[in-house]
């Protein structure tokens, strides 16, 4: 490593300062290569002293030792510290704000591709070229994979269905499963079967929150005659429109009158008129 020494004044006074004696130190190729110590070069460059002690010491700054007097600091080359500059951060913190995660989702994000960073004490984490490109990779596959799938509990709020009916759906195959885009122990299906379904089932009715318009659906079942497995079929197809209230499924009720008219149940339209509400 090249080193420039500074002698000491002979005169006896006081020692220059150490960016006068490293600036002494020119090239023939002119002040882009003029050494700066690491205080000129953080002041400049808006960038901490310390960082930039750190990337001298791992290499990512080449920077060269500068003698002055008894002691030695760290210089660089302007040319060298933009060359430095336009280098992509590999510190998990930098890589993080990247990405738009935080430091530890990030670090977990390592962890789940099995990418063991260690640091020594007050150092930051380093990644290696591979594992940033890694991580980058994986963050891209699951902003992908995060339009093309939704969650069971998205999916019923698309479909305007309680979470039971799109739990049924889910198990019958009629709502394509798909794998955790991060590993995780929820259940996802595709968009587009989503779209599909909504599209095949159109809904008669959206977004029922009127107390008063809601039943019990053990007593719609009750009013129109129909079996469990028939009632769940004309709440999975939407011939009747159903939701959760205080923890149980209930039926609209104009939805109900509906299907009773429209199947001319007419001995059902008037028990379903003076029904009592699920509220009750």
């Amino acid at each position: 490593m090249p080193v420039a020494a500074v002698p000491a004044d002979p005169t006896g006074s006081e020692a220059p300062p150490a960016e006068a004696a490293i600036a002494s130190s020119l090239s023939d190729d002119g002040e882009a290569d003029r050494l700066m110590p690491l205080s000129e070069i953080s002041r400049r460059f808006d960038i901490a002293p310390t960082t930039l002690r750190h990337a001298c010491q791992r290499g990512k700054l080449r920077g060269v030792f500068v003698l002055w007097g008894t002691r030695s600091r760290w210089a660089a080359s302007e040319a060298e510290v933009q060359r430095w500059l336009a280098l992509p951060s590999s510190a998990v913190t930098d890589v993080a704000a990247q990405v738009g995660l935080s430091y530890h989702q990030t670090y977990t994000l390592m962890t789940d591709l099995g990418l063991h960073q260690t640091a020594g004490t007050g150092q930051p984490v380093e990644l290696t070229e591979d594992a940033r490109a890694r991580v980058l990779a994986e963050v891209d596959r699951r902003e992908t994979q995060a339009v093309a799938l939704v969650t069971l509990l998205e999916a019923a709020r698309q479909l305007d269905l309680a979470l039971t009916c799109v739990e049924m759906l889910y198990r019958r195959g009629t709502l394509a499963a798909a794998p955790s885009p991060t590993g995780s122990r929820q259940r996802f299906v595709t968009q587009e079967s989503v779209a599909r379904y909504d599209a095949e089932h159109p809904a008669l009715q959206k977004g029922v929150t009127e107390p008063e318009d809601l039943l019990p659906l053990a007593v719609v079942r009750n009013i129109l005659e129909v079996t469990r497995p028939t009632m769940a079929h004309l709440v999975l197809t939407r011939q009747v429109v159903a939701t959760t209230y205080k923890r149980r499924q209930v039926i609209s009720r104009p939805s109900a009158i509906a299907y009773a008219t429209r199947t001319r149940r007419k001995a059902a339209i008037p028990l379903l008129q003076a029904a009592s509400v699920a509220a009750e």
